[in-house]
């Protein structure tokens, strides 16, 4: 009990600092290291490539994870402003950040460059073969592809890995722990791919056997009981969810991800719930009793968190939410909507 005294105490000190920090920035009218100049000499144009999104993050690492979208190239895309690491743009008329996470050897308005083009990519992909339109629309390669259509179907691999965009071999990652390389031959042309399985059967199917592809693209199933947190971020990262069931501590549910949760046989009710806190898990705040009938043995749950309020006052002041489960349907639950 008094370590978690300490811990939550320490929390509360450092969130405390960091008030404080802020307060001084503000009133010394001290600027932060970034600055509007490394905003991109083209500010508003098109995307280039095809990319990745999580939330309102796109990074410049191509990995596809469950909780991740495509954006198409040639999506509307203006450069308003220069945060940490990342620009804060306007995609398809939307806030978003496009974030410098592995490319870091180029300052932000370089790294923008690639990414904002005059020239819609629609245009050019117009102009291309329909074997190579169809694969780039799916974000997948084919052989032959020159380093513009791979580019535009994969985006650029990350600089950290791959410096030089003329050498023969390209890294591309499609995980944090997994990666794959593309080899041009002499003409610049895509001669082959390799990485593991996964990353294969996601951009060049046409390398495997189709029963392994089968295998390794097999559909998503249901558990019995699935809980799901749609993709959107809570005003507060730092404010974790612990799940339970019948009292069990299950894990920590982050946005955009899901519980697949699969009780003992037999049982037909069962009741689940979410502590929150910031490190621990302090108090129950959302509880539900679900049952699962023999004729639908699948039961669907969309967990919310909703920001209500400031509790406290000037620098002592923490959010407050409201935790909530509402039944939802297996569509909406693959869609994660």
């Amino acid at each position: 009990m008094r370590r978690h005294f300490r811990a939550l105490e320490g929390v509360r000190y450092m969130y405390i600092a960091h008030n404080r920090w802020l307060a001084w920035v503000l009133a010394l009218g001290v600027s932060p290291a970034w600055s509007a100049s490394e905003l991109p000499a083209l500010s508003e144009g098109f995307l280039c490539c095809n990319m990745q999104r999580e939330n309102d993050w796109i990074s410049d690492n191509t990995l596809r994870s469950p909780t991740s979208f495509g954006v198409p190239a040639g999506t509307p895309i203006k450069a308003l402003d220069v945060g940490r690491h990342h620009l804060k743009v306007l995609m398809a008329g939307k806030p978003m950040r496009l974030g410098n996470d592995y490319s870091r050897k180029l300052d932000l308005a370089t790294f923008g460059s690639r990414y904002i083009v005059s020239r819609d990519p629609n245009e050019l992909l117009a102009a291309w073969p329909a074997p190579v339109q169809e694969a780039v629309r799916n974000g997948q390669l084919i052989k032959g592809m020159s380093r513009e259509q791979v580019t535009m179907a994969m985006g650029y691999p990350v600089h950290d890995a791959t410096r030089d965009l003329s050498q023969p071999r390209w890294t591309f990652w499609i995980d944090s722990d997994q990666s794959f390389v593309v080899d041009f031959d002499a003409d610049g042309h895509l001669a082959n791919v390799e990485g593991p399985e996964s990353a294969l059967a996601m951009v060049m199917p046409s390398l495997l056997s189709p029963e392994r592809l089968e295998a390794i693209t097999t559909k998503e199933r249901p558990c019995v009981i699935n809980v799901y947190r749609p993709d959107r971020q809570p005003p507060s990262p730092g404010h974790r969810a612990y799940v339970y069931l019948d009292g069990q501590d299950l894990g920590v549910l982050n946005p955009g991800e899901t519980l697949c949760l699969s009780p003992a046989l037999g049982r037909r009710r069962f009741v689940i719930g979410i502590r929150s806190g910031w490190l621990l898990p302090i108090a129950m705040k959302g509880e539900l009793t679900v049952e699962v009938a023999e004729a639908q043995p699948s039961v669907f749950l969309r967990y919310s968190q909703r920001f209500i309020g400031i509790s406290g006052f000037g620098l002592y002041a923490a959010p407050i939410y409201r935790d909530e489960f509402f039944v939802a349907n297996e569509e909406r639950w693959r869609a994660r909507d």
